[in-house]
């Protein structure tokens, strides 16, 4: 809440000097900052879903990320001509620590960092959030009962999802005692026995 606190301030600043300066930099860092405050909104929400709040929230959540994608779009659009800059490297490289993953313990090998240019990070951020959208949210909305259930989960897996979709996927499969915080499991099993195995109703009320 802090940090999207000093974001909502930081993009309110830009907005004020943007009203007498209207450089392409002003316009690209406003787009970046509402990006980055749509993307927290989407991490913080779907981190703390309760069973009243599920659809509700994954709908809400939708439209966040439908709002962040038109903006890496315009992001893109306004970059398209922007030529590699050395300097802008040298510098990142020095701002950022090369061995950040370095094991403090042990003798792993060091993973290594890889910094991309921005024409290379919006595809990559925009195919994240859309994850978000078909693999989280469609699957706490549509995910009403257990064969459709293992279908999504069995796309999810098949298609490389990023780690943050399936964190959040494991984190909200099964919370208030209830299968994505919505359905009783013992029902749906039921349900599914019924559908799929012949088994009688009466064997399984």
């Amino acid at each position: 809440a802090e940090t999207e606190g000093v974001l909502h301030q930081t993009v309110q600043l830009l907005l004020k000097n943007q009203e007498s300066d209207s450089q392409d930099d002003s316009r690209i860092a406003l787009l970046v900052l509402e990006f980055q405050r749509a993307f927290l909104r989407v991490c913080i929400s779907m981190a703390k879903l309760s069973s009243t709040t599920v659809a509700g929230v994954a709908e809400e959540t939708k439209m966040v990320v439908n709002s962040g994608v038109q903006m890496l779009e315009q992001l893109q659009a306004m970059l398209k001509d922007e030529k590699e800059d050395e300097e802008k490297e040298i510098l990142l490289r020095k701002v950022f620590d090369l061995y950040v993953n370095r094991p403090l313990v042990g003798n792993a090998p060091i993973r290594k960092v890889v910094f991309r240019t921005p024409n290379e990070s919006i595809p990559i951020l925009s195919k994240i959030l859309s994850e978000v959208d078909w693999a989280v949210c469609e699957l706490l909305l549509k995910g009403t009962t257990l064969s459709r259930i293992r279908r999504m989960l069995s796309r999810v897996s098949k298609s490389s999802v990023n780690i943050l979709s399936r964190s959040l996927i494991v984190l909200n499969l099964y919370f208030d005692d209830r299968l994505l915080g919505q359905h009783l499991l013992v029902g749906l099993i039921a349900k599914d026995m019924q559908q799929w195995g012949g088994v009688p109703s009466g064997l399984t009320d």
